[in-house]
């Protein structure tokens, strides 16, 4: 296999990652350690993350489940963390963008 070196300047640059898996996890650890906002696509995602010392887990998966009228798909998503956080804070994490 032959591989090419780049060198990039993404500090604060939208980057997209496709995956959800390991690879993925260490691609989104170098993006995010050189700036980037990274945004993963992929129909599940875990990633762990360390909080004030402590690691944490958190899950994500999205699935559509049938449109009922043409303009009116449903899609169910669904965020776990092991996280020791207050459900308020994590109601308002959910609502902000």
């Amino acid at each position: 296999m032959r591989l090419y070196p780049i060198n990039l300047d993404i500090d604060g640059k939208a980057c997209v990652v496709i995956g959800g898996g390991d690879v993925a996890l260490r691609k989104i650890r170098g993006l995010l350690a050189a700036g980037a906002r990274v945004k993963v696509i992929a129909p599940e995602v875990c990633v762990e993350v360390e909080i004030a010392g402590t690691t944490v887990t958190i899950g994500g998966m999205c699935k559509g489940s049938g449109m009922i009228h043409p303009n009116m798909g449903t899609m169910l998503c669904f965020i776990t963390t092991d996280a020791a956080i207050k459900k308020e804070l994590l109601q308002k994490a959910l609502y902000e963008t």
